[in-house]
């Protein structure tokens, strides 16, 4: 059985494993807003905003690091407040 770190917050279970991390970043589609990413794996991460998205938008994803950017595309996933666990919302 997979560890609790390989399962999303749904309880389905993750492809890649996830490294908690604390980065600033942005999520940008009409506008650019800023974004934590609290985790990170090749396939995914998972991101604290102060607004929500809708499941399957297409977004631009950049993370600051030390010496450069990090710019990828992301699908959401799955989107819920801080504390619930999404319904049939929209993570990255």
């Amino acid at each position: 059985m997979a560890d609790e770190e390989t399962r999303s917050i749904t309880g389905k279970q993750r492809r890649e494993p996830r490294l908690a991390t604390e980065l600033e970043g942005t999520l940008s589609g009409r506008q650019e807003r800023p974004v934590q990413i609290l985790d990170l794996s090749l396939r995914g991460c998972l991101v604290r905003s102060s607004v929500g998205f809708e499941k399957g938008a297409i977004l631009g994803l950049k993370v600051a690091l030390e010496r450069q950017t990090l710019a990828a595309t992301a699908r959401v996933a799955e989107c819920s407040l801080d504390g619930e666990r999404p319904a049939e919302a929209g993570s990255v």
